[in-house]
């Protein structure tokens, strides 16, 4: 009778002695049929080896291709933001660097919690724990974002949506009721300009916020976003503002770039 397979699983190798030394430490190794893969982990640290098979688990399955039309009850969300990162990749390679590590930082969050249940699980109870001691304004975002990638899936015909599901995303906070007065921007500005400190001793040293100073004029004045502030040149060069000093004159959009305010 032929033998049931296994499937990957770790196995520990032996050491190995030559002239009565050891050449070689026993090491967990990961087996997967005739493939065998060190973990580089020694005998007593199992825990280490067992994260680099669980590791090693996630990869094969990631390499899969997706089924379609499967019920909600056997689809991950782990594959379903995989789907959706795979299939929207010109979207991510088009962002700035900056925009582009946190979108993947909101999804690798929402795969930390939501990625070993499947779409059948969305419920309030759910939602309720991935949202526990943390913002309401960063968990609707995330929210969000979990909702179109499931119902990016459903488009695809990867998972077969049967029922509502409650995300219980967090309402969206309240507009805001006041701004800085002139006063308030001159008192800041002249705090940044003023501040003085020493970093080694903690004291009273040098000038240490000028730049957060020329930052909160350029903002004030010209009604530019922190991230176009912080992009701008004084050379003109393609996707970046930047400021003609010759001129007086700041351009707030690049070249090619769109700016919506």
């Amino acid at each position: 009778m032929p033998r049931i397979p296994k499937g990957p699983h770790l196995w520990l190798r032996a050491a190995r002695y030559k002239d009565g030394k050891c050449t070689h430490q026993a090491t967990w190794l990961i087996r997967d049929g005739q493939t065998k893969e060190s973990t580089f982990c020694k005998k007593d640290e199992r825990e280490a080896a067992e994260k680099k098979l669980a590791k090693y688990l996630a990869m094969k399955h990631a390499k899969r291709p997706l089924a379609t039309g499967v019920e909600e009850e056997d689809v991950y969300i782990a594959d379903v933001i995989r789907h959706y990162l795979t299939s929207r990749s010109e979207w991510l390679d088009s962002m700035k660097p900056f925009r582009r590590k946190s979108w993947l930082a909101v999804y690798q969050r929402l795969n930390n919690f939501w990625g070993k249940l499947t779409v059948a699980e969305i419920n309030q109870e759910n939602s309720k724990r991935y949202k526990k001691d943390r913002k309401d304004t960063t968990t609707r975002n995330e929210l969000i974002a979990l909702k179109a990638a499931v119902n990016f899936a459903a488009k695809a015909n990867i998972v077969n949506l049967r029922r509502h599901h409650n995300y219980d995303i967090p309402k969206p906070s309240p507009p805001r009721i006041h701004f800085l007065t002139l006063e308030e921007a001159i008192k800041m500005y002249k705090v940044a300009r003023r501040r003085r400190r020493d970093f080694r001793s903690g004291k009273r040293g040098n000038l240490c916020a000028t730049q957060v100073a020329r930052f909160l004029v350029v903002g004030l004045m010209t009604g530019t976003r922190a991230d176009r502030i912080n992009r701008a040149s004084f050379e003109r060069e393609p996707g970046r503002p930047w400021i003609d000093l010759q001129n007086g004159i700041y351009y707030r959009r690049g070249d090619a770039d769109f700016v919506s305010g």
